[in-house]
């Protein structure tokens, strides 16, 4: 797991907890949370379960996903990266200030 569906399946308890994190790296990252967070509560609630099952407490592999979702294994492979694109695609658009 890596990028945003590390920050998806951490939590504020998380960022908090680094002791070496300056105040400003924290703020900055419960701030990048914080959007992930948003960018899957406004995706499609079959892809967010299906994210949220991968990389969730408990993460289940993508074969475990599929079979659990009536999937094939290449389409739950195409959500999870269509979920992380939005993702991407949120943190860019923020850290370029063109916020909407």
């Amino acid at each position: 797991m890596s990028g945003p569906a590390v920050a998806a399946a951490a939590t504020a308890d998380d960022v908090d907890r680094d002791p070496e994190a300056d105040p400003e790296g924290q703020a900055i990252r419960r701030e990048r949370l914080d959007l992930i967070r948003k960018e899957l509560t406004v995706c499609p609630p079959r892809a967010r379960q299906i994210f949220l099952a991968v990389y969730g407490p408990g993460g289940r592999s993508h074969a475990e996903a599929a079979r659990d979702f009536g999937l094939s294994v290449q389409r739950v492979r195409q959500v999870l990266c269509e979920v992380r694109a939005r993702m991407r695609a949120g943190l860019r658009q923020t850290e370029s200030g063109d916020q909407p």
